[in-house]
């Protein structure tokens, strides 16, 4: 990471450069004598290179009196003196924070920004980057960033035009390096670019683009960091900076690692040290052996990475360096461990203990815990989550070694504090890509702490370790929406505006070629909406305390909530946690929960996606069935045969890959599918399951959308019998809107379907396993994943979507699959029917169809799919019995009926449309009389 007092000295010089700059107009803004007096001995003491700090504070403080005592009005001559005197206090009390400090320099903003005659806006920004240093170094990061982020908007609002704002960019980016925040640093890095380009600030091009470089390098987009890299060297060789070019070419080294080109590495990172050693940042050259020991680490290198890590260790203490010292020391415990002997796991404990003593943290015991408290001041996410999740694996492995149960017991202990560690760093996070890029940097620690829940037989633990291991920014997303509703209305409906001008910005951008003028000015744009969009949210926080506390809910449901759940509606629930070769099953009924791990022979992730290809293929299902049934039976074997479920309703809370359980075999000719005795559905988590939803009351029971053919443009075949089938589904229910051919546009789609019960959709959608955001096609256009944010509060109660790969997308570790069946849940509709692979039209269509007929009849949501699969499969030649054809819809979310409207509300409804549109024709009938009377009137005035 980027030291940051190399630009805060270059923020202080430009500050002092600016306030000599500045002498000759203050002058002229024609203040009382007194004032002026006072003026001159600011600049008469700050120039005094005889004075020291203390002295020159006294001499500060002594005018400050003498200014209150003249009852003289706060002008800028005030402010300055406040600034100053602020900026003394922190010198002297060796560059670390005082209250006066913050409390002087804040008092300076609000004078110079009060709009009263002779205050000085354009120096209310020197203020707003000085106060933002003073939280930095008492590290409180998020208001330091909010005073950065400050300075930059005062200046942008007002045009003022002062230099030290676009400074403020770098800092902003090295904060939230410092908080893992990497999507946000590409952001901040994005914004300061186009704005050093206009300015050709060429320091602070080589800076930003290093800096995004690393970002990207983090969340594994290698193609734009090296083309970052690039950026950085060319400006970094203009300006001949030691600095920067060090970074650049460290930068390098880490991706020609990244991409297995060792050898390359390796000389990158020799150049690196050269350039950095001439340079001489000894904090720098620490944080460079650490990277460089990291790299031998995951070559298990160990001497080599111990020769490295004792290297940081030595220049972050020759740079009195805390936070780099104890990166030293955890990496060396880590080494150790990974060394793997009982006396290398002895020497990783005291490591571990050297480390957390460094920032004054003594534990009497590696089975003992520091509070979450304590531990904050390790004020850099990735260090402190390191060294919770090496404790923990640790502890894990000292249980094995003796099979003493206090190790598991403080392995537990840990784990539940890492837990409040990560969501704490989530909640610092605005980046969904930087909270995906923890999600999978902490999967490990889940692997460890569900497998000591296992060996300690702890079931309340698991499932919730499992629960938080899944679908957390889903949650988060849920509880977003659900406290929107909290808000007054004025509120809510600008934060639906604001919805609506991002997902419009990003549409724009995504709309022209990456790369070009264009493409830059709207991706700005596109920052800038996000931008004032995250600024007015934390305003809500601040203002509406239960919208607060509503969206940042992160309590897991306790074990006994599920379980009167699964009572009422006789239900079995089931928890699984994959990795490639483990499988964790929690089965919980009404009664008990069994907890149950693979062993490790007998599973392999692999085996899941050969099955998903082969259900998906129907040409290699119907030439291989006899391979397919033995991995059908092997999987039932695996997955589901030792947890002893009593048939019945089932809910699977899969991990990462999701199959149709329905195709599971109980015998090894596959003739006998699990959906003969059981009555499947999936949902994300417990958490989604136990969610209360809040939807409003729905204006009809179903609506329907069939495009049938497409515009021009879309180069999509026609899908001749989605009408009639939409039709024959709608046939079912009282109230209906049916939207088909041109009618069936995307407006109408996002305008209406949050007004209704059910929604259902027969078209073509498109998704696939990579980056590619999926889509689905109305008449005119597609709808984006991304666009299903702006379902605003719907009443929608379930979403049957009977096209191609709905819950298809790519999988994010710890989340599951971003499809258009999630992006449903995530606007906060409780249940969507969705399809695993490109459907066969007239199956998808039958039994849709069967579907609605059952839901119409009251039939909870699992079981009329059940019964429709069923009465396909009943009524279908033998090709058609393959899974292919019946196994593709799936029902994902809570499964209770939907409650449709009753008669009464129909006819009140009708009468109510009726009563309207007469009211209306009969305004129509009188208008047109009243016309007519007058132009009568007119024709004989003129005769």
């Amino acid at each position: 990471m980027r030291k940051r007092y190399k630009y805060r000295s270059h923020l202080l010089l430009i500050c002092g450069s600016i306030f000599l700059l500045c002498i000759s107009s203050y002058k002229a803004l024609a203040q009382e004598a007194s004032s002026l007096t006072i003026w001159n001995n600011i600049i008469s003491i700050e120039n005094n290179d005889q004075l020291s700090v203390a002295e020159k504070l006294f001499g500060c403080e002594k005018l400050k009196q003498l200014f209150d005592n003249s009852h003289l009005p706060a002008d800028s001559v005030y402010a300055r003196l406040l600034h100053r005197i602020g900026a003394l206090q922190f010198q002297l009390n060796q560059a670390i924070a005082t209250q006066e400090a913050i409390d002087n320099t804040i008092k300076a903003i609000q004078i110079n920004n009060s709009g009263n005659r002779n205050c000085s806006p354009y120096f209310a920004i020197n203020s707003y980057v000085n106060l933002a240093t003073y939280y930095e170094t008492i590290k409180f990061y998020k208001k330091a960033y909010t005073y950065y982020d400050s300075a930059i908007i005062h200046n942008d609002n007002k045009k003022l035009s002062n230099p030290l704002a676009d400074l403020c960019y770098i800092n902003k980016v090295l904060i939230n390096l410092r908080l893992g925040d990497y999507q946000s640093c590409i952001e901040d890095c994005t914004k300061g670019i186009f704005i050093a380009q206009g300015s050709a600030r060429l320091s602070m091009l080589a800076a930003l683009y290093n800096q995004r470089a690393q970002s990207y390098l983090y969340l594994h987009k290698t193609s734009l960091a090296f083309s970052d890299i690039d950026s950085a060297r060319k400006y970094a060789q203009i300006i001949n900076s030691d600095y920067e070019l060090a970074t650049e070419v460290k930068t390098r080294a880490l991706l020609q690692a990244e991409l297995k080109q060792y050898s390359n590495a390796v000389k990158s990172f020799s150049a690196a040290l050269k350039y950095r050693i001439a340079d001489g940042d000894l904090a720098q050259i620490a944080d460079d052996y650490t990277d460089i020991g990291n790299f031998h680490l995951k070559r298990k290198e160990y001497n080599k990475a111990i020769d490295s890590y004792n290297k940081t260790i030595q220049y972050a203490n020759k740079a009195n360096d805390a936070e780099r010292m104890c990166k030293g020391y955890t990496n060396l415990g880590e080494v150790f461990f990974l060394k793997g002997s009982a006396i290398d796991y002895e020497q990783s404990e005291r490591y571990y203990a050297k480390a957390l003593e460094i920032f004054g943290i003594h534990e009497k015991s590696v089975l003992e815990n520091p509070s979450l408290q304590k531990l904050g001041t390790i004020a850099n996410t990735d260090l402190l989550l390191v060294i919770l999740g090496n404790k923990a694996e640790l502890l894990l492995h000292l249980y094995k070694t003796d099979t003493k149960k206090e190790y598991l017991d403080a392995c537990i202990s840990t784990g539940l504090l890492m837990d409040s560690a990560v969501t704490m760093a989530r909640h610092e996070q605005t980046g969904e890509s930087s909270k995906l890029y923890w999600r999978n940097r902490t999967r490990n620690f889940f692997v460890n702490i569900i497998e000591a829940c296992y060996l300690a037989n702890d079931i309340p633990h698991a499932f919730y370790f499992m629960e938080k291991s899944r679908a957390v920014l889903l949650n988060d997303k849920l509880n977003e929406t659900a406290a929107s509703i909290l808000l007054p209305e004025h509120e809510s409906k600008k934060e639906q505006e604001f919805k609506f001008r991002l997902v419009e910005a990003k549409m724009q951008m995504n709309s022209v070629g990456v790369g070009g003028s264009d493409y830059n000015r709207r991706q700005l744009n596109f920052l800038q909406v996000k931008d004032e969009f995250e600024r007015y949210i934390k305003t809500l926080e601040q203002r509406y305390p239960a919208y607060y506390k509503y969206k940042y809910d992160d309590d897991i449901p306790a074990l006994h909530a599920l379980q009167e759940r699964l009572a009422k509606n006789n239900e079995t629930f089931i928890h699984y946690f994959l990795e490639d070769t483990i499988l964790y099953a929690l089965a919980i009924t009404a009664s008990g929960a069994k907890l149950m791990k693979a062993a490790q022979q007998q599973f392999s992730a692999a085996d899941l996606k050969v099955f998903m290809d082969m259900c998906s293929d129907k040409q290699r299902l119907n030439n291989n069935f006899n391979a397919f049934a033995a991995l059908s039976y092997k999987l039932y074997n695996v997955l589901f045969a030792e947890l002893q479920v009593a048939p019945g309703r089932v809910i699977v809370s899969q991990d990462n890959t999701l199959i149709p359980f329905e195709v599971l075999s109980k015998e090894e000719n596959g003739k006998f599918f699990l959906l003969y005795d059981y009555t499947f559905s999936y949902v994300y988590s417990a958490s989604f399951l136990l969610k209360q939803t809040t939807n409003r009351n729905a204006n009809a029971d179903f609506i329907g959308f069939a495009p049938v053919s497409y515009s021009t443009g879309l180069r999509l075949p026609d899908l001749k019998n989605a009408a009639i089938a939409l039709q024959q589904s709608a046939s079912y229910y009282n109230s209906v809107v049916l939207l088909e051919q041109n009618a069936a546009t995307r407006k109408s789609f996002l305008n209406q379907i949050a007004g209704y019960n059910i929604v259902s959709v027969f078209s073509h959608a498109f998704a696939d396993t990579l980056n590619n955001e999926p889509v689905m096609f109305m008449y005119d256009s597609m709808i984006n994943l991304s666009e299903l944010q702006l379902l605003n509060n719907p009443a929608t109660q379930l979403v049957i979507l009977s096209a191609c790969q709905t819950n298809v997308g790519r999988n994010e570790t710890g989340e599951g699959i971003y499809s258009l069946a999630r992006g449903f849940a995530s606007a906060g509709i409780p249940a969507v029917s969705a399809t695993l692979w490109k459907a066969d039209e007239y199956a998808i269509y039958q039994i849709s169809e069967i579907f609605n007929e059952c839901i119409s009849k009251g039939l909870r949501k699992d079981e009329a799919l059940r019964q429709a699969k069923l009465k396909f499969i009943e009524g279908s030649s033998n090709e058609k019995l393959l899974p292919y054809y019946w196994a593709n819809m799936i029902l994902i979310g809570k499964s209770d009926p939907v409650k449709l409207l009753p008669q009464s509300s129909i006819y009140k409804i009708l009468w109510w449309i009726i009563g309207t549109t007469g009211v209306i024709a009969l305004l129509f009938i009188i208008k047109y009389y009243l016309n007519k009377k007058t132009i009568n009137r007119h024709e004989k005035s003129r005769h």
